[in-house]
């Protein structure tokens, strides 16, 4: 595969936000990258030293990816430990999870949701979650 197709294709999933193609991709090309399967436009197989390959992997796209890809990991390895959290409500499409917080009079709150929304606009949702008591003032820090 050449090193402009690798390009066209990865940044086709990322600016389609469809992440999960992006990760799954993102992990195929380093395969082929470290086999030598990865070729320059002229079939020379290029390596993770190629200047273009660089250009690739320390793109703002790909560092995207691999930090996001971090912190879903971490999430997961978070919500792993289900036996701490009490069930409020368990329906296909939503379900609520409370844990009381050792030593503390806070509560934490788990919700897995699907929403039909782009990944990117969840995240900056996220992202502004220091914000979340001046939307709900019952909520004193997050």
């Amino acid at each position: 595969m050449t090193i402009t197709k690798t390009k066209e294709i990865f940044m086709k999933y990322f600016y389609d936000d469809d992440y999960e193609n992006s990760v799954n991709f993102m992990r195929h090309v380093n395969k082929l990258i470290r086999n030598g399967l990865i070729t320059s436009d002229d079939g020379k197989a290029l390596t993770k030293d190629d200047a273009i390959v660089k250009e690739l992997i320390e793109s703002n796209e790909f560092k995207a990816i691999v930090q996001e890809k971090e912190l879903f990991d971490q999430f997961y390895q978070i919500i792993e430990t289900v036996d701490k959290w009490k069930v409020s409500l368990d329906e296909p499409t939503m379900k609520i999870r409370y844990m009381k917080e050792p030593e503390l009079t806070s509560v934490t709150f788990y919700a897995e949701v699907i929403c039909d929304a782009p990944m990117v606009n969840v995240l900056a949702l996220f992202s502004e979650s220091d914000l979340f008591h001046t939307w709900f003032p019952k909520v004193t820090g997050c």
